[in-house]
């Protein structure tokens, strides 16, 4: 459902966070569903052709001369015209940026649309220069440690032994890796009502991270005492006893 979907959708950064996506959580737990990638890959432009067509649209274009090139502004959808001047206004202030909604408050979307009417940008269609043009490095970089603190926590839960964690951290993990790929041509790092669902999973993870700790260490606390001597667990059998009486 989620292949249909997607396919029927035509956007390029949604297809690359689906199978990135599908792949890197293979390799981490689902090994034997690696096998499936070539079949994939192979069917995928016989049952749905215009993804396969809108995939490789803009690459191996004929120009006047004849030779095969590659349409930029066809394979990034017209972002190539704008992002330059994104990066240029960054460069103006790198450290701290320029705040919420930067593109609208300082004028570059009017700017942008002078240059080249039509266009339509009205953000940066990348959620990593959204938040270097709006926080700058200082305001960014908490966010970027946030978001890797999170895939970790999520990537341990989800290659743990435990079914409820794994599958915890495999919700969180799929949505944030979906997030992170597909912000090469769109979305926000901040909390929208279209990635709701992404952040209730990541604080669902933090208290299942909490437990998943403690349960860990619970364990090794008792790999411990069982591979202690014999003597010493007598000796801790009979302080357990004691401790039970005198209570």
């Amino acid at each position: 459902m989620v292949m249909y979907g997607q396919a029927l959708t035509g956007g390029r950064a949604g297809y690359l966070a689906w199978g990135s996506v599908g792949l890197i959580m293979c390799i981490m737990r689902w090994h034997k569903y690696l096998i499936l990638a070539p079949v994939v890959l192979i069917l995928l432009p016989v049952i749905f052709p215009g993804a396969a067509s809108r995939m490789f649209e803009g690459f191996g274009e004929v120009d006047v001369a004849g030779q095969a090139t590659i349409n930029q502004n066809a394979v990034t959808s017209d972002r190539k015209l704008f992002w330059p001047y994104i990066v240029a206004k960054i460069e103006q202030s790198p450290l701290i940026g320029y705040g919420r909604l930067a593109m609208r408050r300082t004028g570059l979307v009017e700017y942008i649309e002078t240059e080249h009417p039509g266009i339509g940008a009205s953000q940066p269609h990348n959620m990593y220069l959204e938040t270097l043009l709006d926080n700058g490095i200082v305001g960014s970089l908490p966010i970027f440690l946030f978001w890797a603190m999170m895939v970790v926590y999520s990537a341990v839960l989800f290659r743990s032994p435990n079914h409820l964690f794994a599958a915890v951290g495999g919700l969180s993990l799929s949505l944030m890796l979906a997030q992170i790929f597909s912000g090469i041509g769109s979305q926000h790092v901040y909390p929208e009502e279209s990635t709701f669902g992404m952040w209730t999973a990541i604080f669902l993870t933090l208290r299942v991270h909490v437990e998943e700790k403690k349960a860990r260490v619970e364990t090794a606390q008792a790999e411990a005492v069982w591979r202690a001597p014999v003597y010493v667990r007598q000796k801790n059998a009979v302080s357990v006893q004691t401790n039970w009486a005198t209570s």
